[in-house]
């Protein structure tokens, strides 16, 4: 029984190990286009983003431009998308609707320039920490106190101009914010969904903190002798890694297949000093993901609920969003961006392109120096990439115009389609093949909306694939464990897989 027991347990490893035949039920889609979009849907003062949405008649430069880049989103016609630089509002009009369903209703859901009009059911906003002063504790929009002396341990002053300003309208004022905005909420960022987005299970990491990051690329003081203390004790203690936010949207593809879309929009590298203290914090906003996605260095990470951790390994994974880094040009810190184009756990090829729009390029901002700076980034598990693009069309394409900098933003948007895969991580836990005395028994632990088969053959080479009696497809318990018994073959090797596929 001892050479059954090893021949059994070698030929199921090695199905495991290998994966699954392609899934033969569809439960989610056999294509999921993904997309980000920094369209620049940001404004000078909190509320004009609200006038310009709520009014979509206005012959008015922001409402025409709200237009185009609804035209563009439509154009490329996502499942799923990120807007950056979409400011954040409370407010809501008659309808009780605010910015975020704003756009959607008056500019998204309506035919621009003759394209088809979209509809996304499911979409998500939070309060960003652009524009939040730290004396504004109860995040009303006004401060809480006066700041102390700026010989105070107490004297909060992020880019140590030795004034605290509190008072929002300025770029003095951005400066000294958590993330930098003229006023609360500017820069902020929204998600639209075709698919349902698990809003119970939404994680948003906007209050973790710089130095709870194991390793912090903390910024340093050249001008006193102790390392890493461009902020005082008393800032480090409340100022906060994400410049916007980081959020792990979960969305249902459908039979609960769940996909993390992970977005964030670090600040940008520059707007500093010599201590280098936003390209050194974007560098850390990067790696932040780098860290969640892996389970073997998400353990220092904390939620604003204090809920610990990250990604479950296996987990399916889509990073998005203006990461303001390029991996081999600009002016982030070196390597930053490779902390997810070179991840072993992220899908970075084929990168997106332009090339299908007249422009060979794999650049997504028109810059002085153009970069490649924002990200649709499938993990490997999971997910398989069918096709990208970079909606840039350059003269003579007709759309030419539609995209420049003036008219629209000076980001492009990015898509790539996806296809879902059974995550063999994800699909099988426990597994196990023990001896019971007269039979081998194989254990291990499903998950919901999965199907599994156990399969023989005499010889995979050149037999078919049969399936074991009263394991096709295997019973799962309430808990989706499951236990079979495999009895002694006959004289003669028999080799066994397990087959996974998507339930119906």
């Amino acid at each position: 029984m001892d050479r059954f027991m090893h021949v059994l347990r070698f030929a199921l490893a090695a199905a495991l190990l290998t994966g699954p035949p392609a899934a033969t039920a569809a439960a989610p889609p056999a294509r999921v286009r993904f997309a980000t979009f920094n369209a620049s849907l940001n404004r000078t003062a909190l509320g004009q983003l609200f006038t310009d949405l709520v009014s979509p008649g206005a012959a008015t430069t922001g409402v025409a431009q709200a237009k185009r880049i609804a035209e563009i989103i439509q154009r490329n016609a996502p499942d799923i998308l990120l807007v950056n630089e979409f400011d954040w509002d409370p407010q809501r009009d008659f309808h009780g609707r605010t910015v975020l369903d704003l756009f959607h209703d008056n500019f998204l859901a309506v035919s621009q320039n003759g394209q088809p009009a979209l509809s996304f059911t499911y979409r998500y906003s939070a309060t960003p920490n652009t524009g939040f002063s730290p004396y504004d504790t109860n995040e009303d929009g006004s401060p809480d106190s006066s700041p102390p002396a700026p010989s105070s341990p107490n004297f909060l002053d992020f880019d140590n101009s030795g004034t605290a300003v509190t008072t929002p309208g300025s770029e003095a004022y951005g400066n000294d914010a958590f993330g930098f905005g003229e006023f609360r909420g500017k820069y902020g960022m929204a998600v639209y969904s075709r698919f349902p987005i698990a809003t119970a299970s939404i994680r948003r990491f906007r209050r973790l903190l710089w130095n709870a990051m194991p390793g912090a690329r903390l910024p340093d003081n050249s001008s006193s002798p102790a390392p890493a203390d461009w902020y005082s004790p008393a800032e480090l203690a409340v100022f906060r890694l994400s410049s916007k936010s980081h959020w792990d949207v979960p969305i249902d593809l459908g039979g609960g297949h769940l996909v993390h879309f992970l977005v964030a929009h670090p600040t940008p590298p520059v707007f500093d000093g010599a201590e280098n203290r936003n390209g050194l914090r974007n560098a850390d906003e990067i790696r932040f993901w780098a860290d969640y996605i892996d389970p073997a260095r998400s353990s220092w990470i904390s939620d604003d609920q204090q809920t610990r951790g990250g990604l479950a390994r296996g987990a399916r994974f889509v990073i998005a969003g203006d990461y303001n880094a390029d991996p081999a040009k600009g002016d982030s810190f070196p390597g930053a961006a490779q902390q997810l184009t070179s991840h072993p756990l992220i899908l970075n090829s084929p990168i997106p392109s332009a090339s299908r729009y007249s422009n060979n390029t794999t650049n997504t901002a028109d810059f002085a120096q153009d970069l490649r700076v924002d990200y649709v980034l499938p993990s490997r598990s999971g997910l398989s990439i069918l096709d990208s693009a970079i909606f840039w069309p350059l003269s003579p394409h007709p759309q030419a115009s539609l995209v420049t900098t003036a008219n629209a933003s000076d980001h492009k948007l990015v898509w790539l389609d996806v296809r879902p895969d059974v995550s063999l991580d994800a699909a099988v836990q426990n597994f196990a093949a023990t001896w019971t005395g007269n039979a081998v028994r194989i254990t291990f632990s499903g998950a919901p909306g999965h199907l599994y088969s156990l399969q023989e053959s005499t010889n995979p080479a050149a037999s078919p694939w049969l399936p074991v009696p009263g394991a096709d497809p295997v019973p799962l318990n309430p808990d989706f464990s499951a236990s079979i018994d495999i009895p002694p073959s006959p004289p003669g090797r028999r080799s066994f897989r397990l087959a996974i596929s998507f339930a119906p």
